[in-house]
C-alpha cells in the first residue's frame, strides 16, 4: 500500500514537472516573440533596415537618441517611434504628446489666481515687455476691439521677418500626419501676441523660438482645430471680437522658461472680455488645457513641442525623432 503511494506520489510530481515545463516553454516562446517584434518593429520604424540595407544616417539619429537618453538629456520614450510599422505592412501611430481630450462645454476647472487687465483708456493698447538679460522675449499685452483689428487687416503685411530670436535654430524634420509624410521646417519666429491682433510683425519683443506645431497646429500649414495651437484659441479669440462688436479683448502671451532655457517649453495665453463700462465677462473657448481663473478670467498653458521632434530646450538645437 505505502509502495503504490510512492509511486503515485512520484508520478503526480512528474506530471506537475512537465505541466511546469511546458508553461515556462510557452511563456519563454511569447516573451522572445513578443521581444523580436518590438526590436523589429523600432529597427524598421526608424528607418534603419531599408529594402534589405542599413540606413547608415537613420542609424546614426538613432544613436543619438539613445546618448540623450542615456545623458539625461531626452526621455527613454523618445526612443519609441512615432509610427510602428508591425509585420504585414499594419502602421500603429503613437502619439508620445498628451493625446487630446473630447473639448467640454462644460464649466472650465476653477483655479486660485487673477489676470492682471491693463487699465481701460478707451484706446488700442499694446504693451511688449523689454527682453530680459538673456535677450529672451518676456511677455506681450494687448487691449483691444475688434475695428482695430479691421484697421490691422486693412494694411499691407510686411513679407517677412528678419529678426532671429536668442536660441533660434532651425532643421527641416521628417512627419507623418495620419496617413501624410513630407518634410518641414521645426521652428518659427511666434509672436506672442498674433499679427491680427497687433500689427506688428518683426519686433524682437513679440518673437520668440515656437514650433510650428505649437504656433500653426500642423507641420507645414495651419490647422486652426489643433488645440495644441495658439491659432485655435486666435482664431476663436478673433471670432469672439467680431460678435462683441462694443467689447474689448484682453488678451496677454507669456513663453515660459526653465532657469536660464533658451527656448520656453511652454507658452502662457490669458485672456478676458470687457465691457464698455469695464465689467469682466469670461470668454468660454472648449479646451482641454484652459483653467478658469477666479476673476472669470482663462488661462491656457501650451507645450511648445512637436511630435517629430526632440528638443534642447537649453539651447534651442533638436534631432529627429
Amino acid at each position: 500500500m505505502l509502495e503504490r503511494r510512492k509511486k503515485s506520489d512520484r508520478l503526480t510530481t512528474k506530471q506537475e514537472n512537465l505541466s511546469t515545463k511546458f508553461f515556462r516553454r510557452v511563456i519563454s516562446f511569447i516573451l522572445a516573440t513578443v521581444i523580436m517584434i518590438f526590436i523589429w518593429s523600432v529597427v524598421v520604424s526608424n528607418g534603419i533596415f531599408i529594402n534589405g540595407k542599413i540606413n547608415t544616417n537613420n542609424l546614426s539619429r538613432f544613436g543619438n537618441q539613445i546618448f540623450l537618453v542615456a545623458n539625461n538629456k531626452a526621455p527613454i520614450s523618445t526612443l519609441i517611434p512615432t509610427t510602428y510599422e508591425m509585420p504585414g505592412g499594419t502602421s500603429v501611430y503613437n502619439k508620445l504628446n498628451p493625446s487630446l481630450k473630447a473639448p467640454k462645454d462644460t464649466e472650465l476647472t476653477q483655479k486660485t489666481g487673477k489676470f492682471t487687465t491693463l487699465k481701460m483708456n478707451g484706446h488700442f493698447q499694446f504693451i511688449m515687455s523689454p527682453k530680459d538679460k538673456l535677450g529672451r522675449a518676456v511677455s506681450s499685452h494687448i487691449q483691444l476691439k475688434y475695428s482695430d483689428m479691421e484697421k490691422i487687416k486693412g494694411s499691407e503685411r510686411p513679407p517677412k521677418i528678419n529678426y532671429n530670436p536668442v536660441g533660434w535654430h532651425n532643421y527641416k524634420f521628417s512627419y507623418r500626419q495620419g496617413e501624410t509624410t513630407g518634410v518641414a521646417w521645426l521652428m518659427q519666429r511666434g509672436h506672442m501676441v498674433g499679427y491680427q491682433f497687433c500689427g506688428v510683425n518683426d519686433d524682437g519683443r513679440n518673437l520668440f523660438p515656437e514650433t510650428a506645431w505649437t504656433n500653426a497646429g500642423s507641420y507645414d500649414s495651419m490647422d486652426d482645430s489643433n488645440q495644441q495651437s495658439q491659432l485655435y484659441y486666435e482664431n476663436l479669440l478673433r471670432n469672439w471680437l467680431k460678435k462683441h462688436g462694443d467689447d474689448w479683448l484682453d488678451y496677454e502671451v507669456k513663453p515660459l522658461y526653465r532657469g536660464d532655457n533658451l527656448v520656453p517649453d511652454r507658452v502662457k495665453l490669458t485672456f478676458i472680455g470687457l465691457t464698455q463700462d469695464g465689467k469682466t465677462e469670461s470668454i468660454n473657448i472648449s479646451s482641454s488645457y484652459g483653467k478658469r481663473l477666479d476673476d472669470g478670467a482663462e488661462e491656457v498653458i501650451l507645450s511648445n513641442s512637436s511630435p517629430n521632434a526632440v528638443i534642447n530646450y537649453e539651447n534651442g538645437e533638436a534631432i529627429e525623432r
